[in-house]
């Protein structure tokens, strides 16, 4: 290269880095030294803030470790003087030390004496948790978040107690959030935050050191009782409940099952037996319900008015929504249809809704308000009906009492199969001992209104497993694995398989396996008592597997 063009191009150079803050040589300093306090919030403790003050824009750059693992908190793409970090991920019962540095626009760097901060011990009433297969390697990067449902033996889940965690690929605890009421499977917002129902009225946004952001209630509420532990501030949502599922959709409105209640006359008294006399019947239908963050109902879908409310399967005419809701009801409620769970599939513009009492998975247009298709045994259905009806190519298994329908990233449907009885009435259910869970992948070609069964993890040809309630299986992001929450075991005194939810002992299973025509176990994680005296049995709703705590950061 000529000298000239050599110093023209050192010149761009200097001039460019220049530009770019490179010619400022000095470090930032501390004007206030980096402290470190427990998150002002108890709910979540173990996390904590991290606070310094700098002479000139900075950003703070933090690394934890506590002698076994080391991981650097976020740094925030904005610059500033004044500094306020959460820090996530510890673990419980052990000392930590935070380096702190203060990095400029030009790149310089200045580290603090580095701050020591101490967790406490689990309390004494934590569920046990039990890793039996972890292959990091194979798994989906990230923690694994869920929420416990606490279950007395005996008895029916513990109202009082709400507990939140994120576990990482060896099962410790690296954050917990503790309510005095029970939640319901926390999703991880566009923000960050987690999105979470409470009760069958409630739901809230909550960021993760547990400070409530916003919240939400079904103002209609029949229970009185209910609407009069509505916090101040919550926002009204004029619809009657909240129940099993919330989600955010991409406008950023929220989709929720809520429900209604309709007097019907000549209603079946008897499941699958046409002599039983009929009478009046009080029966609860599903709405799904689309609504802004100001609480203002944008749509409403209610599945009375789109499906055959006298077809009745197993536990069609069971009474939950007496204790659930509609308390005062004269002649109790009959739980029809049993929504459990709803999603938006952004690419369709159309809504998925998992309606367990009917063996059925049905999609509706969001624009149209009509049905697409339904998912589902064909037995039953009135001919009014019989064009929405999927027709099986190949050799597909139909699902029965299913949980947690949603569309995957290449446009399958995947669900959590309970297995409950395998049968519509009047044909015989299936014996518990018999009994089987599973994953399910269904590929739907909606114009054809045809469905071919793809992969499925469970049952007779695999491992064998029973999660007669709740549950769900998600596809992972990276790996493509799939993540399942086998969350609503149960055993009876003998330790043998059981479908009495109230009454015998609960425990729950989550299991990441390879999305390949024979599936291998990369993870595996059982929650239990703590002993065998120990008459606390626990559940899980559902599962995710986060990238991280600190969301897309």
């Amino acid at each position: 290269m000529t000298r000239p063009r050599c110093l023209l191009v050192l010149s761009c150079v200097a001039a460019a880095c220049w530009n770019a803050g490179c010619g400022d040589a000095t470090p930032p300093a501390f004007s206030a030294a980096p402290s470190i306090a427990t998150n002002p919030n108890p709910a979540v403790p173990l996390a904590a803030v991290v606070s310094a003050e700098t002479d000139e824009p900075s950003a703070l750059l933090i690394t934890v470790s506590d002698g076994e693992h080391e991981w650097t908190v976020p740094v925030s793409p904005e610059l500033g003087t004044r500094h306020s970090l959460p820090v996530l991920g510890f673990r419980p019962g052990r000392e930590h030390r935070l380096q702190v540095s203060a990095r400029d626009a030009a790149g310089n760097v200045t580290a603090a004496v580095p701050l020591v901060f101490e967790t406490s011990p689990l309390p004494e009433d934590f569920p046990s948790f039990h890793v039996s297969v972890s292959e990091p390697d194979r798994m989906e990067p990230g923690v694994t978040f869920f929420s416990l449902m606490r279950w007395p033996d005996g008895g029916i889940e513990d109202d009082s107690f709400g507990l939140a965690v994120a576990l990482d690929a060896q099962g410790e605890v690296v954050w917990y959030r503790r309510s005095d009421k029970a939640f319901a499977d926390p999703h991880r917002m566009a923000n960050g935050n987690l999105l979470t129902m409470i009760g069958n009225n409630r739901a809230e946004e909550v960021d993760m050191l547990g400070n409530v952001v916003s919240r939400w209630h079904a103002s209609r509420h029949p229970n009185p009782e209910a609407n009069a532990e509505v916090p101040e501030g919550s926002i009204p949502v004029a619809t009657e409940t909240f129940h099993h599922d919330i989600q955010e959709m991409p406008s950023g409105n929220l989709l929720v099952l809520s429900t209604e209640m309709r007097r019907i006359a000549d209603y079946p008294t008897a499941v699958g037996d046409d002599t039983a006399p009929k009478a009046a019947a009080n029966v609860i239908g599903d709405v799904v319900v689309e609504f802004a963050r100001d609480g203002s109902i944008v749509n409403e879908w209610k599945l009375m008015d789109l499906l055959d409310v006298r077809r009745l399967g197993y536990d069609s005419l069971g009474a939950v929504w007496d204790q659930w809701a509609y308390v005062d009801v004269e002649g109790g409620t009959k739980d029809w249809a049993h929504g459990n769970s709803v999603s938006y599939d952004a690419d369709t513009d159309s809504i998925l809704v998992s309606l367990r009492h009917q063996e059925a998975v049905i999609s509706l247009s969001r624009e149209r308000g009509q049905l697409n298709w339904i998912l589902g045994t064909h037995e039953g259905w009135g001919e009014r009906w019989a064009p929405y009806l999927l027709e099986p190519e190949g050799d597909v298994e139909w699902q029965y009492h299913q949980h947690a329908a949603k569309t995957t990233a290449s446009g399958s449907l995947l669900l959590f199969d309970n297995g409950n009885f395998r049968a519509m009435p009047p044909h015989p259910q299936m014996d518990v001992g018999d009994s089987y869970s599973r994953a399910v992948e269904y590929a739907i070609d909606p114009a054809a209104k045809t469905v071919r069964q793809v992969w499925s993890y469970g049952g007779p040809d695999d491992e064998i497993f029973y999660s007669p309630f709740i549950s769900e299986a998600d596809q992972l992001p990276r790996t493509g694995n799939v993540l399942i929450t086998d969350g609503g075991r149960v055993r009876d005194q003998h330790g043998l398989p059981s479908a009495n939810i109230v009454g015998d002992h609960h425990w729950a299973r989550i299991v990441e396996v390879t999305h390949d025509d024979h599936p291998d176990k990369v993870f595996e994680l059982t929650v239990d008592s703590n002993d065998a005296e120990d008459a606390i049995g626990w559940a899980i709703f559902r599962s995710e597997r986060l990238p991280s705590l600190y969301g897309d950061r």
